[in-house]
């Protein structure tokens, strides 16, 4: 199981040694460690073929639990997006040492805030990233799937002044009861997560993924996590939950491709000056799987990887790409 439903137990410096990159990867891609007095983090870097002038986008993606940063390069598929838009893609990979079944920790990591082990590191992963291949801090964005969903959720409560946006597939509210947290609903979800995010507090906009066969996604409530991130914004528009922000869709649109491929919803949300900060996918059909990933490892039929999905990876870059870091926390994101 990618989700594991039970908390865990719970500066800058580079070593390592460059291993071969993919075939076709751009020189510098490979596998790295990131060692820092929290511990150490394997990461795996994809730098795209092409360069467009000036600092890259960079998108940390976070694996499920079980995988590997390899075996989510493969399923997500990832790479593909970031050669189409000249993105740097790094996978940071759960310490074994830490969690044998390579899960990221994200009930504990909420708790123990910005400064706990599993989201200094992979904050320290990503700032190294930055920094190495050029990255452009003000496109830096973050994604993941189940419980790299939880864990993207929690990076981007803990360190909204680092990830411009932020992506869920099959994840769950910030500290939500049935992730190993405490809320019950979205608005008590943001009230934790504006307590969480301090002094750093600022509008993230969200992008959320889920299939409507996947029943991990429904136990965690995948379907709150859009509104949960709406009352996230609704207190920060002018700090008070006041309904200032708006929560109904500005748009809708039902997709029905022709068989085998799924069939999906999506809900666009906007801020009062019209920037998107919220995207909702809803696929009918797909089970707790990357959407639109290839098969892992050569095999035929990966249980976790669904192809018949909708091109959910671009459609993300696609929203993430409408956004940069703003100057002030309370300016829009929107480019």
């Amino acid at each position: 199981m990618l989700l594991r439903l039970r908390p865990l137990l719970v500066l800058l410096l580079l070593a390592g040694a460059l291993l071969p990159g993919p075939a076709g990867a751009a020189p510098g891609s490979g596998r790295y460690t990131y060692s820092s007095g929290q511990g150490t983090l394997d990461y795996l870097v994809h730098v795209p073929g092409r360069r467009a002038p000036g600092p890259r986008p960079v998108v940390v993606v976070l694996h499920g639990g079980g995988e590997t940063a390899d075996t989510a390069a493969t399923r997500s598929r990832w790479n593909r997006v970031g050669d189409a838009f000249g993105a740097l893609v790094v996978y940071p990979e759960q310490n074994p040492d830490h969690d044998e079944g390579r899960a990221w920790d994200w009930a504990g990591s909420a708790a123990e805030g910005r400064t706990g082990r599993e989201p200094a590191l992979i904050a320290g992963v990503t700032r190294t990233a930055v920094a190495r291949w050029g990255g452009d801090p003000r496109r830096v964005y973050v994604v993941g799937m189940s419980a790299g969903a939880g864990m993207a959720g929690v990076m981007a409560v803990l360190y909204p002044d680092l990830y411009t946006a932020v992506g869920l597939y099959a994840g769950c509210p910030f500290d939500f009861v049935t992730c190993a947290g405490s809320s019950t609903d979205a608005d008590t979800s943001a009230a934790a997560a504006v307590r969480a995010m301090g002094s750093y507090a600022r509008i993230v906009p969200v992008f959320n993924a889920y299939g409507g066969a996947d029943p991990i996604a429904r136990g965690t409530r995948a379907d709150l996590v859009v509104p949960s991130w709406l009352a996230v914004a609704d207190r920060l528009d002018d700090g008070t939950d006041d309904g200032s922000m708006s929560r109904s869709a500005a748009s809708s649109r039902t997709e029905t491709p022709l068989p085998p491929e799924h069939p999906y919803q999506v809900s666009t949300f906007v801020d009062r000056s019209g920037c998107p900060i919220a995207e909702d996918w809803l696929v009918h059909g797909m089970a707790h799987a990357w959407p639109h990933g290839s098969p892992g490892n050569g095999q035929p039929v990966d249980p976790v990887s669904d192809p018949y999905a909708p091109d959910v990876p671009t459609a993300t870059y696609l929203f993430f790409q409408q956004h940069q870091m703003p100057a002030q926390p309370r300016r829009s994101t929107c480019r």
